[in-house]
This record gives C-alpha cells, sequence and structure tokens, in this order.
C-alpha cells in the first residue's frame, strides 16, 4: 500500500512552467473581500489572454500559411508554400526567445509567435502562465491565473479546480477552494460567451461498450502509459543538457523539417484531435502524430520553447487510442471497437500520465465532451496509464 501511494508523488510534466507545487499561505479575513476582487480582475485578465492568444495563434498561421488574414481555424497541412515552411518556425522561435531574453514581459507574444510559427504546441499554456506576469507572485492569484486560464481555454470549470488542487497543490485545500471555483467559473463563462454554449470537442453518440470491448479498451491506458513515462524520462533528460537560447532554435529547425514532409504535425492540433474524435482518420495521419509528432513534443518539451502542453498531448493521446485500437481490432476480430471512444480513451490516458493528474484527466475528458457513456473504459485505462508511468518514473528514479 506504501509503494502504491508513492506513486502519487511521482513527478510529470508542469502544466504550467510558472507553478512549481504550491505551499498554502493563510489570508487574513479582513484581506477576503480584496483577494476576491483581485481573483475575479485577474481571473478576466488571463480568460482574455486565453481567448485572445487563440484568436492570434490562428491570425498568424493563415496569414503566414495562406496570406489570409483571418482567425478562421485552418490547418498547415493544406499549404502550398515551397522551402520557406521550413524556415517559418525557426524565425517564430528566434523572434519569441528575443523577446523572452529582452523584455520578459513579452513572453506571453513569444508563445504566440511560436505555435503560430507551427511549433506543435498548446496555447493554453500562454494563458495559464500569465498570472506570473502581472508583477504579483502571491501563491494564490498563481493558482487562480492557471484555473482561470484553463477553464477559458476548454471552458472546462469543474477539471480547472480540480487541475490546481491536484497538480499545482497537490492536496484539497478547503480555504482556497473558493477563489479557485471563483476564476475557474469567470473563465468559463467568458469561454461561452465568445465559443458558445457547445463542448469543447463534439463526438457522435456511441453505445455503452461491452466487458470484452471495455477490456480491450483498458489496454490503450498500458500503450499510453508506456508512451507517458517514456515522454516524461526523456524530456527531462533533454532538459539536463539542454540550457541556452540556441537549444529551442534547433528544436524549431527540427519541426520546420518535419513539418514540410508531414505539415499535419505543425501546430496545436486542435482540428485533428476533433476529427480523430468523430472517427475521421487516415493511417498516415495516425502515424504521424503518433510517431513523429511524439518524438518532436519530446524535443520541444526539452528544449523548454515556450507554450502548452495539453493540446499536443490530446491529438497524440487520441492518435495513439485508435491505433491501439486498430491493432487490438485485428487480434480479437470478434469484438467491436468504436474509433471515437478509443480517441476519447486514448486522450484522456495520455494526459493522466504526462502530467501525473489521474482525476483531473478523468473530469476533463468527460467535462470538454459531455459524454458520460465512455466514463467505465474512461476510468480503466486513466488508471492503467498513471499506474504504469508512475511505476516506470519510480524506476527510473532509483537507477
Amino acid at each position: 500500500m506504501k509503494y502504491f501511494a508513492s506513486l502519487f508523488h511521482r513527478k510529470g510534466l508542469p502544466v504550467a512552467d510558472c507553478t512549481p507545487p504550491l505551499q498554502y499561505m493563510h489570508v487574513p479575513i479582513e484581506r477576503v473581500l480584496y483577494m476576491v476582487m483581485r481573483v475575479f480582475i485577474l481571473a478576466v485578465s488571463c480568460s482574455i489572454v486565453a481567448v485572445g492568444g487563440l484568436l492570434l495563434v490562428r491570425l498568424i498561421s493563415n496569414v503566414l500559411y495562406f496570406n489570409d488574414w483571418s482567425v478562421a481555424a485552418v490547418s498547415p497541412i493544406y499549404h502550398n508554400l515551397d522551402i520557406t515552411a521550413i524556415v517559418l518556425p525557426v524565425a517564430g522561435v528566434a523572434i519569441g526567445v528575443l523577446l523572452m531574453r529582452k523584455w520578459k514581459f513579452l513572453s506571453p507574444l513569444s508563445g504566440v509567435l511560436n505555435i503560430g510559427t507551427g511549433i506543435p504546441l498548446g496555447p493554453e499554456g500562454i494563458a495559464m502562465n500569465y498570472s506570473m506576469y502581472t508583477g504579483e507572485h502571491h501563491e494564490l492569484l498563481l493558482s487562480a491565473g492557471v484555473a482561470a486560464g484553463f477553464a477559458a481555454m476548454f471552458g472546462t470549470p469543474l477539471a480547472a479546480i480540480i487541475l490546481v488542487s491536484e497538480l499545482l497543490y497537490r492536496k484539497f485545500i478547503s480555504k482556497r477552494i473558493g477563489y479557485i471555483s471563483l476564476a475557474a467559473f469567470v473563465g468559463a463563462a467568458i469561454h461561452m460567451l465568445w465559443f458558445g454554449l457547445e463542448p469543447f470537442f463534439i463526438l457522435p453518440s456511441f453505445a455503452i461498450p461491452s466487458i470484452a470491448a471495455i477490456g480491450l479498451y483498458t489496454l490503450i491506458g498500458v500503450v499510453t502509459g508506456l508512451h507517458s513515462a517514456i515522454l516524461v524520462f526523456v524530456v527531462q533528460q533533454i532538459r539536463s543538457f539542454a540550457n541556452g537560447w540556441v537549444w529551442p532554435i534547433i528544436s524549431a529547425a527540427a519541426v520546420g523539417y518535419a513539418g514540410y514532409h508531414a505539415p499535419e504535425i505543425l501546430g496545436n492540433g486542435i482540428e485533428y484531435t476533433a476529427m480523430m474524435l468523430q472517427g475521421k482518420v487516415t493511417l498516415s495521419l495516425l502515424i504521424s502524430l503518433s510517431m513523429i509528432k511524439f518524438l518532436l513534443i519530446i524535443f520541444v518539451l526539452g528544449t523548454r520553447t515556450f507554450g502548452g502542453i495539453i493540446l499536443p498531448l490530446l491529438s497524440i493521446g487520441s492518435a495513439l487510442g485508435i491505433l491501439s485500437a486498430l491493432l487490438l481490432q485485428m487480434a480479437f476480430p470478434g469484438t467491436p471497437l468504436n474509433p471515437s471512444l478509443a480517441a476519447f480513451v486514448g486522450m484522456a490516458a495520455l494526459f493522466a500520465g504526462v502530467t501525473r493528474g489521474w482525476i483531473t484527466a478523468i473530469v476533463f475528458a468527460l467535462e470538454c465532451t459531455w459524454q458520460g457513456e465512455g466514463i467505465i473504459p474512461l476510468l480503466f485505462a486513466c488508471t492503467i496509464s498513471w499506474c504504469i508511468s508512475g511505476w516506470m518514473m519510480k524506476k527510473a528514479e532509483t537507477k
């Protein structure tokens, strides 16, 4: 039991770089109203940064890849650029590095340039780290900013509250829940004002899977758990020596070269995750996301390129889920597997394994899709992925 409990303390990759595990600081009763006002203002600011950052990323991508001044969601896969497509990520990261070195408060703009020029990271990281640049380092405001940015990007306030408790404080603090809830629901409200009341990802309806199918979906958790441990371990090893401004530019050159030959790996991958959750995939897309993008994400995160990790994890996890389901279907042809449900399970299981946010991943998957029919395979796959990745990380630490 003690060994199992120690899995809780295996460190995954942080969802927000500005927030190491936070220490609780008491707020005197006479300052509660003052802190509520500050949390509300910060939540609105972080939410605007989340929505604005996503729109700016789309604008930069459309201008550079399609010469179109639009904020519509368009994938770089359809671009007609020549070798210029290799140069764009390098130029974006180089400018971003320069901005961060000279004017640190412009780091959010650096993240927008990185992602807009094709680096496969998510704009949610910009909003979740924004509270670091407000000049206030109080742990409450940092955690409130993370909750607001996460909820504003995905429209998932409950998952945002759990994420802060599970990954930042690593425990439930009742005296913080009011502030964090306020920030999360403000972020979700701004998300709904701009994007509407629909879930972030729309899935087709599917029947509750059979017991045999649940067993096969659980095996997807084994695959994602192994990938999670490899990703976290290699990223941490690269970060041990890849210090300095030149490394992000090298990783950007690798992204540009790979993106020239496989443009589907470019950008945050929202549209591909949505396609896979709809069951609309090709084998080449699955291979590109689960293998090429997986390797690139390791290099990009290892060199500390600024951006979020959640959206790329969702696209890679969805691809791993469907690819695993196809292989399992070949081995067990008598048990039908739904590609949409496999993608749904895979994205959450990889999220759980990499970030170590077991409960967060489950609640997030349910809240951003409104699909309760898949809760049983989701629970099993996330648990298995979380356990395997934690066990492998523990083994790696002891060597």
